[in-house]
């Protein structure tokens, strides 16, 4: 993706609007979809904070150049990696030679894809590859070793698929911990992550790393 190309935004299969980045500028753009304000449908999916007006022009937006919002508008900044997803998709992109500072806002976007922890997804998507089970005291012992990593840690020391299963899974819940997302087989008890399978054969749990002087995992039931 170009990093001066539109991202797509959907909801609940619809097309919401498109977003873009010029970062020449440094300025994003919206357009909503033409036929979705025709639909009348998801009235609320945006707030009406009058910053995203209903109307079909394009809206140019240039206060949101910080680290908070990257230059998005906060109702699509708020799909971003929070602080530990940022942490854990710059050690998978290293883990794979790649530039996290090279990844533009739009690109993030796109890895985000249908994982956010809201109802928002983008299109295109990056591809990311799929996992059938998920070894959990792997994704904690890695998580552990970021968390407490320095600047010395070698990438190389780093599981590149756990990695991976913690940036899928576990990049936008927000808080104090760091927290993934997983689904438990009620007959196998084997665990996938739980970012893209709500099956009723699965119980489905927010795991919550524990914090220093802590040992291991707690996890919550997902009602």
């Amino acid at each position: 993706m170009a990093k001066n190309e539109v991202i797509t935004l959907r909801c609940f299969g619809q097309e919401i609007g498109r977003i873009g980045y010029d970062e020449h500028k440094s300025r994003s753009s919206f357009q909503y979809s033409p036929e979705f304000l025709q639909s009348n449908r998801f009235s609320n999916i945006i707030p009406q904070t009058g910053i995203l007006k209903k109307e079909s022009r394009v809206q140019l937006f240039t206060q949101f150049n910080s680290e908070t919002f990257r230059g998005l508008p906060p109702m699509i900044a708020d799909s971003l990696p929070d602080v530990f997803g940022n942490i854990i998709f710059k050690k998978w992109l290293e883990s794979k030679d790649k530039n996290f500072e090279k990844i533009s806002v739009l690109e993030q976007l796109a890895y985000v894809a249908n994982r956010g922890i809201g109802a928002f997804e983008f299109e295109p998507s990056m591809p990311l590859s799929a996992t059938d089970s998920l070894d959990l005291s792997e994704v904690v012992s890695v998580l552990g070793q970021v968390l407490h990593s320095k600047e010395s840690l070698e990438e190389s020391q780093l599981n590149s698929n756990a990695l991976l299963n913690i940036f899928k899974i576990g990049t936008s819940a927000g808080g104090a911990r760091p927290k993934i997302l997983i689904s438990e087989n009620k007959e196998t008890g084997v665990i996938i992550p739980g970012d893209l399978n709500y099956s009723a054969e699965f119980e489905h749990y927010l795991v919550k790393l524990q914090l220093e002087n802590e040992s291991g995992y707690s996890r919550e039931l997902i009602e």
